[in-house]
């Protein structure tokens, strides 16, 4: 059995060459992305769905039958104090939907 991987951070550089590394593989991946558009996929086995980390209701439906997160998103924001708080701020969110 195949686990179904999500990749949070896929436009970036690491989370872009994840993806190609899966594709290659044939993994089954769902790519969570705020502007679905910068995702490359190059196999039907990836599905790109529209998520923002700041919105809890956005992220859930990402999570279903998902085996294997790999979060590898950051928080865009200019002023550091902000950047931090919104780093805690949408980690925690996708760590509140993991809860049983």
């Amino acid at each position: 059995m195949s686990s179904k991987v999500l990749i949070i951070g896929a436009t970036g550089f690491v989370g872009s060459n994840l993806l190609k590394y899966f594709e290659k593989e044939g993994t089954s991946i769902r790519v969570l992305a705020r502007n679905t558009s910068k995702v490359i996929k190059t196999s039907s086995n990836t599905e790109v769905i529209y998520g923002d980390l700041d919105k809890k209701d956005t992220i859930v439906k990402a999570l279903d039958g998902i085996d294997v997160i790999y979060y590898l998103a950051h928080a865009m924001a200019d002023a550091s104090s902000e950047f931090l708080s919104r780093e805690s701020n949408q980690a925690q969110n996708l760590s509140e939907l993991l809860q049983p």
